[in-house]
């Protein structure tokens, strides 16, 4: 398989998987959608890979309690390269930073208001297996 018709491959599983899973993989911070994701799609074109063999997503869920800053990582297999990331934001708290942690995982500061109860986010990261 072409490096080419893997990259077309991984930008496909990436549309589907996001369609399904309702949730955006992609850098919308900076009102660039997809910059990441494109981004490490290239990187991993321009390494000497034999090819992509696997492209999957994992997530963390973590309760962040309120009034607190919260770091929140989703960390790909051993090996694995994370292509991007996302999160869901069900408790409208702000977001201090997201951004991909190394090769490996998706990472994102979620910061809560003073109510004191404990809610639940979600860190998403698609990965692939070089």
């Amino acid at each position: 398989m072409s490096k080419s018709v893997q990259i077309m491959a991984i930008a496909v599983s990436f549309v589907a998987l996001t369609l399904v899973s309702g949730v955006v993989y992609a850098d919308e911070k900076n009102g660039k959608p997809f910059e990441a994701i494109w981004e490490s799609i290239h990187n991993l074109e321009s390494t000497q890979t034999k090819g992509i063999t696997n492209v999957y997503s994992v997530q963390k869920t973590e309760s962040i309690p309120g009034g607190t800053a919260t770091t929140v990582k989703a960390t790909c297999n051993s090996g694995d390269k994370v292509l991007g990331g996302g999160y869901e934001n069900n408790i409208d708290a702000t977001i201090l930073e997201e951004k991909p942690d190394g090769d490996n995982g998706w990472i994102v500061i979620f910061e809560r208001d003073s109510s004191g109860v404990s809610k639940a986010v979600t860190v998403h990261a698609m990965c692939a297996t070089p």
